[in-house]
């Protein structure tokens, strides 16, 4: 996994400025293009020249981190223009957002809403970005989708390590190769439940084991996003990697997907992989990503400043 085009929303909050410095190390570690845009819902927050201080901004972090950063000063007055920007970008970093209660009844918060609608994956930074991330959490399932995330977590930082994290609320759905008279049992993890569990978790991990530091499983009647933040303060993960499934907005809203859940309560950042993400591979994106790269060869770092 590679990111190529990156772009990360600021409101000059101090949250905001999390998110753009960890968004400037990570298109640094994959030498992407950083794009960044001002948007915020919040009129009193508002700057009397917003496109001038970011495009100064993305001046400091082009100069700090050695890569190219464009300045977006398009007007963008709502979470549609987000996702349109977002549809050419490999990744969306965004700030855990303060919500308006009423204006988030019924559609959800800003994030909620970028979680339900971008195509990408979305990286929501909760924590100060000094360094690189340590551990990433993987959050997975035993469906088709697992291996593509755990490929995509392996490949977002390389300098940290990986823990695979399986957590199911009901035997049957986790073990469907057993049968049914096994499952009317009681006893929870047989000698067989635990070859067959540890099997499959360990089948996601064949190309990972050089970074991989550990595997490992909670079951019975849990809530998965409940446990998954409870081995992520146990193991001290700075990164919560999961999937979403594509969900309506009365059934986000009503039930909560995990990934929602996890992005509401966790301590740490939480990068969300929509199921079936698979970057553009277009030979003019490519082609034009690659020109926006030219100062690998040498030359000085660019910032570019998109005129409205």
């Amino acid at each position: 996994m590679h990111l190529y085009s990156i772009l990360a929303i600021t409101d000059f909050s101090t949250q905001a400025e999390h998110a753009l410095e960890r968004a400037a190390r990570l298109a640094e570690a994959h030498q992407a293009k950083l794009r960044v845009l001002y948007f915020t819902e919040f009129t009193t927050h508002g700057f009397l020249n917003p496109g001038g201080r970011l495009a100064q901004r993305a001046r400091q972090l082009a100069r700090r981190h050695a890569i190219t950063v464009e300045a977006v000063t398009r007007p963008c007055n709502s979470i549609s223009d987000i996702v349109n920007e977002a549809g050419s970008a490999d990744l969306l970093v965004v700030d855990e957002r303060p919500q308006r209660p009423f204006a988030s009844l019924w559609r959800g918060t800003e994030v909620a809403q970028l979680l339900r609608r971008c195509q990408c994956p979305v990286l929501v930074v909760k924590q100060a970005a000094s360094k690189h991330y340590n551990s990433l959490l993987v959050a997975t399932d035993f469906t088709a989708n697992s291996l593509a995330l755990v490929r995509y977590g392996s490949g977002f930082d390389l300098h940290s390590q990986l823990e695979l994290f399986h957590a199911r609320r009901t035997l049957s759905n986790a073990l469907p190769s057993l049968t049914k008279t096994s499952f009317e049992k009681e006893t929870a993890f047989t000698q067989e439940t635990h070859r067959i569990l540890r099997g499959r978790l360990f089948a996601l991990t064949d190309s990972f084991d050089t970074r991989l530091s550990r595997v490992d499983w909670v079951h019975g009647d849990f809530d998965p996003a409940r446990q998954t933040l409870v081995r992520q303060k146990t193991s001290g993960a700075d990164l919560i990697v999961v999937g979403k499934e594509k969900c309506s907005t009365l059934a986000d809203l009503v039930m909560g997907s995990v990934a929602q859940r996890l992005v509401k309560s966790a301590d740490s950042d939480v990068l969300v992989v929509p199921h079936g993400y698979s970057a553009s591979s277009r030979a003019a994106g490519k082609a034009r990503m690659q020109a926006d790269l030219n100062y690998r060869h040498g030359k000085l770092p660019i910032v570019r400043q998109r005129a409205a």
